[in-house]
């Protein structure tokens, strides 16, 4: 709710509307490795929700009703959330599994790469006056979210290939005219599916994932009038966004970088310090 509410108040600007992302993605990234909270999905949730805001058309006096339907839809959520684990779930003994740890100069290095790739790839999106371009940051961060460099450029493969499949389905999908309560109907069939997949088979739970975005998203008039447009607009926008993603992702995983900019931090510091004497 936080990054959606500060998406909406900075989406009167392009160029700050980028930068407040970059800032974001860098903030969330180190602080959910400082809680321990960096396993997928991670920061993917943020930063999408961020986006999502951010791109919205800026009406100041429309954006507590946002955040009010925002609030609704979190609150449903999680009450479900609640009573589904006071049903299912019971404690388990035993210790927890321990985070790899970093150097805290590594975890610095990472969100800042992090931060700038994403508020880059919103503002390509931008200069490219893009439909839609909360697609591009999305899927960049998507695609960085890869344990090492090699599983970057094949989450990147991954999510073009999975996305072009989805697109494909989905146009099939939209040629029969499908009714509010078809669209409804799958959205809950296709989460399912996503939560059952996107453990197992990533470049398969990619598919659904895409079906199930464009629905959420699309899930209007627009989706069967200008359905060609639509998809095609779609597929360039994800293919963007993983492309920066894969060039992030290898400035992520790269040794001499870090190193650089460690040193870089480390004078920065050491220069702070002494003025401050």
């Amino acid at each position: 709710m936080v990054s959606y509410s500060l998406g909406l108040f900075f989406s009167f600007s392009f160029f700050v509307a980028s930068c407040f992302l970059a800032i974001l993605a860098f903030a969330i990234h180190y602080t959910l490795y400082r809680l321990g909270l960096t396993r997928p999905p991670g920061n993917f949730f943020f930063i999408m929700s961020a986006s999502i805001a951010i791109c919205t058309p800026f009406h100041p006096e429309k954006i507590p009703e946002k955040i009010g339907f925002m609030a609704m839809g979190t609150i449903l959520t999680c009450g479900i959330g609640l009573i589904y684990s006071l049903l299912t779930l019971k404690e388990k003994g035993g210790s927890e599994t321990l985070l790899p740890t970093k150097n805290p100069y590594t975890n610095t290095v990472e969100s800042i790469i992090f931060g700038v790739f994403v508020g880059l790839s919103l503002g390509k999106a931008f200069l490219l006056k893009l439909e839609n371009p909360y697609w591009v940051p999305v899927s960049c961060a998507a695609v960085m979210q890869g344990a090492s460099s090699k599983h970057v450029w094949l989450r990147g493969v991954q999510r073009i290939a999975g996305t072009l499949a989805g697109l494909g389905l989905t146009w099939l999908i939209a040629t029969f005219n499908p009714s509010s309560l078809f669209i409804a109907i799958s959205i809950i069939l296709l989460q399912m599916i996503v939560e059952f997949l996107v453990v197992r088979n990533y470049t398969v739970a990619v598919v659904f994932i895409t079906i199930l975005a464009v629905f959420l998203a699309e899930s209007g008039s627009q989706m069967t009038r200008h359905t060609d447009l639509l998809f095609t607009a779609r597929l360039v926008d994800i293919i963007l966004g993983s492309f920066i993603g894969v060039i992030g992702g290898w400035v992520l995983f790269n040794e001499h970088v870090h190193y650089h900019t460690t040193l870089r931090i480390r004078k920065a510091k050491f220069m702070i310090k002494k003025k401050s004497k």
